[in-house]
């Protein structure tokens, strides 16, 4: 899976039965992320019908690492604020380690914290945290830092547990 990206958002053509994925994501990566040079494929190939409605995504197997690097690099520029997204391939396990560590990631961020999803990792302020109680943990160094003497308060993701947290010099 290491050479595998997942293309989503693609719309489909209307003749599925003999749509050619490869002419599909050849014009996709030149329309979309401006990379108009030769990449082979090894494979690829549309996943199963969604239950919600929207195009099946697209599983694409590079034959060059670095053409599969160069396309997920250029994809947080230029598909923001578009339907579209790239993501590497994962086995079963780590995606659902990820999909367990992503909301507290996202947590951390609307905090004000650096927070970075690394393979099934969660590294905030470049410290692993794995849960709501270590996210506030590696919050309060922070809190203290403030230098105005007031109190913060912080929720998890539900709206339980309010936390106050005094500041001081």
């Amino acid at each position: 899976m290491k050479y595998n990206l997942i293309f989503s958002g693609i719309p489909e053509s209307d003749d599925q039965d003999n749509e050619n994925c490869e002419v599909v994501l050849t014009k996709f990566i030149s329309e979309q992320l401006g990379i108009n040079k030769n990449i082979q494929f090894q494979n690829i190939h549309r996943l199963r019908k969604r239950r919600d409605g929207k195009p099946r995504s697209i599983i694409a197997r590079f034959v060059n690492y670095v053409d599969r690097t160069e396309v997920l690099n250029s994809a947080p520029l230029r598909l923001k604020d578009t339907n579209f997204s790239i993501n590497p391939q994962y086995p079963p396990e780590i995606n659902a380690r990820r999909s367990h560590l992503f909301p507290l990631m996202k947590e951390a961020k609307k905090l004000g914290l650096k927070a970075k999803l690394n393979l099934d990792k969660l590294y905030v302020n470049e410290t692993e945290c794995e849960s709501y109680e270590e996210l506030y943990r590696i919050m309060r160094p922070v809190d203290q830092r403030n230098e105005n003497n007031s109190a913060t308060r912080v929720k998890d993701r539900r709206g339980h547990l309010t936390t106050n947290v005094a500041t001081s010099n």
